[in-house]
């Protein structure tokens, strides 16, 4: 992580990134104060199971009384509250995905016991959204203001401590921002650990290392930085 871009997320939450990786701030949550976590529309349809055209006939003047929750509009762009988007989730359920096996399925069963734990699923998908692609500094706002005096040491100690676990290769030292070419993999695969590790303890989830591994990590390097 830049010296620049954890300070930046440090002193000033609300600042995604530093300017050389604001490339990297595209369809991610913001924070308000008053309405506290907004989540975007994709973010909505993926946890309601609504479709866009949904939720912009509700987001009508004319349909608003049928709307099943309410959105904040900031400039141009729709919004919603992550708590009211909880409470709804949690009393209606959300959106649900329906395995029919048949055929060559059988071939390959599904982890019966994780069918079952819903809870610890949902954990993994939403953790399974850290990946190399989207540079997994869309968290960096949650982290500096639950924890901001401790995430960035909690990055610079889970980074060598995770690749090593994953790569079963011995623990080195942290990989700063400006050695990612040097060591792709350590920088690009040991943060994404990182940061899944810290969302999962911090929301109290029940995550094995050997589940955080099994979720794939993505390109390395990203296609994006392939070019530079």
């Amino acid at each position: 992580m830049c010296e620049k871009e954890s300070r930046i997320a440090v002193e000033s939450p609300h600042v995604l990134l530093c300017s050389d990786c604001l490339e990297m701030e595209k369809n991610v949550s913001i924070y308000d104060p008053l309405y506290g976590e907004l989540l975007t529309v994709n973010e909505v349809v993926e946890a309601t199971g609504f479709t866009v055209n949904q939720l912009r006939n509700w987001r009508n003047e004319s349909r608003l009384h049928l709307a099943p929750f309410g959105f904040v509009q900031v400039g141009a762009k729709p919004y919603y509250r992550a708590v009211v988007i909880s409470a709804y989730v949690d009393k209606h359920g959300g959106s649900r995905s329906v395995y029919k096996p048949s055929g060559l399925d059988v071939e390959f069963p599904v982890d019966s016991v994780l069918e079952q734990d819903e809870t610890k699923r949902k954990a993994l998908i939403e953790l399974a959204t850290i990946t190399t692609a989207n540079q997994w500094l869309k968290w960096t706002p949650f982290f500096g203001r639950v924890s901001p005096k401790t995430w960035v040491d909690d990055v610079n100690r889970l980074q060598p401590e995770l690749f090593a676990k994953y790569s079963k290769t011995e623990p080195q030292t942290y990989v700063p921002y400006g050695k990612r070419g040097e060591l792709p993999e350590q920088w690009f695969v040991g943060n994404v650990l990182a940061f899944r590790r810290m969302l999962a303890d911090l929301r109290g989830w029940q995550v094995t290392d050997e589940e955080l591994f099994a979720i794939p990590v993505g390109d390395v390097p990203p296609l994006k930085e392939t070019d530079k």
